[in-house]
């Protein structure tokens, strides 16, 4: 039985409350410096031919088994924001000492290939080989362009603004255009015919009717199956950017700071699209279908930055580097499945806005609805039970007391009704 409590005070403070929907339990493996890592801050990752872990760090790179970590400290790197495979199995990566340098297949020894005359000062950024094998890196400057046989290079520089650190990333779609994330210069197009970096749009550009703000870009993009971009931000959330129209729509995150560091294309169990998302609260995944976020709490005991995520695509393992070591999820690990709540039950489209397992019984879970009300789902039976809303309203919050009652919070935007249901367990 579901009563109304309170009046509609407590309605206006809980519908002017933005609450997070939850996801349900699932394990993550986290490795850190107490696993011989030498340093927590993780910055990059990749997995090479012979199916070795590689990792950026704010120290060095280093090579894991499975089991041990194997450090490269000379020359010293530091800072290692990307590391990739040619298809010889070398390893590429960037860092803010040496420029960029290469550990060799057979030899493992690394050599690096800074320009300056000085060592140990040149900084360099998110090492990228795209499919004609050539490398692609970023300075403070602008991007480069370099040939990996005869390390024969090209520049492209940017217009100068305030941001000092290393100024893009790289990307290509399904058609194998490669796309530049310029941080706070904007977007490019490298039109590989003309040998040109084509501004798309941003400040680099003449005109941008498609950027109306100033938005500064992340390091981190992926590209979808259907040729659009999703492209992180450091102020605007989430982009989806259709080069077809040059346009593109924000997805709020609505945490704190509305940040996204890092994205990976995954697919759930089901072969539904999502994305993994990190930012600078921790992690969690978006889906396009429903255009929501969800993130997980608690993974680690300490506040931690999200710095990149790599998917693996042959195992589907998911590496998340982070402020506070390696988190690694594993769906071999992990048993998610996903439930269609039944047809007609309620009308559609719908969305779980909270999942809430029972206190009390372990195979009985709660599913707060963005409409109508909440479904009481037996995870043995597989029985769905609608329990109806008085007059509606979407759940944005769910917890049980003690004596088995659910504590409903729910928005409704007439202000005619309480906000707060209270639903009796025992009871039909």
């Amino acid at each position: 039985m579901i009563q109304r409590t309170l009046g509609s005070l407590l309605l206006m403070i809980l519908t002017s409350v933005v609450c997070q929907a939850q996801l349900p339990a699932i394990s993550f493996e986290v490795i850190s410096s107490k696993n011989g890592l030498p340093g927590n801050t993780v910055l990059s990752a990749t997995r090479d031919h012979k199916g070795f872990m590689w990792f950026g760090t704010r120290q060095d790179v280093v090579r894991y088994n499975g089991a041990t970590f194997q450090r490269y400290t000379s020359p010293e790197t530091n800072f290692v924001t990307r590391v990739v495979a040619d298809d010889d199995n070398n390893i590429w990566l960037s860092s803010d000492r040496n420029g960029v340098c290469r550990i060799d297949a057979y030899t493992q020894q690394m050599e690096c290939m800074p320009q300056t005359q000085e060592s140990d000062i040149e900084t360099v950024g998110f090492f990228y080989i795209d499919r004609n094998k050539n490398g692609w890196y970023s300075d403070r400057s602008g991007v480069t362009r370099m040939n990996l046989k005869t390390r024969e290079r090209k520049h492209y520089p940017f217009k100068q603004t305030t941001f000092v650190w290393t100024k893009a990333s790289f990307v290509e779609d399904v058609k194998g255009t490669l796309w530049i994330i310029g941080r706070d210069n904007g977007l490019f197009r490298y039109d590989r015919e003309r040998d040109v970096v084509q501004c798309m749009w941003g400040a680099d550009c003449d005109a941008s009717p498609a950027s109306p703000e100033q938005i500064l870009l992340s390091s981190t993009s992926v590209a979808d199956d259907d040729g659009t971009l999703w492209i992180g931000s450091y102020n605007a959330g989430l982009i989806h950017y259709n080069p077809t129209t040059n346009t593109f729509k924000k997805y709020p995150t609505h945490r704190r700071s509305n940040q996204v560091n890092s994205i990976a294309r995954g697919t759930d169990e089901n072969g539904r699209a999502v994305l993994w998302i990190g930012d600078n609260q921790g992690l969690g995944i978006f889906r396009p279908g429903q255009q929501k976020f969800y993130f997980f709490p608690d993974i680690l005991p300490n506040p931690y930055e999200v710095n990149y995520i790599y998917r693996d695509d042959k195992e589907g393992i998911v590496w998340v580097c982070t402020s506070e070591g390696i988190i690694k999820y594993n769906p071999l690990s992990n048993v998610i499945r996903s439930f269609m709540l039944p047809p007609g039950m309620v009308a559609n489209p719908v969305t779980i806005n909270v999942v809430l397992p029972d206190n009390q019984y372990q195979n009985i879970v709660y599913l707060g609805l963005s409409h109508t009300g909440i479904v009481q789902w037996n995870k043995v039976s597989q029985e769905f039970t609608l329990i109806r809303y008085p007059e509606g309203g979407e759940t944005k919050w769910m917890t049980q007391r003690a004596d088995g009652t659910l504590w409903i919070g729910t928005n409704r935007w007439d202000f005619k009704r309480p906000g707060l249901l209270v639903y009796n367990t025992d009871q039909e």
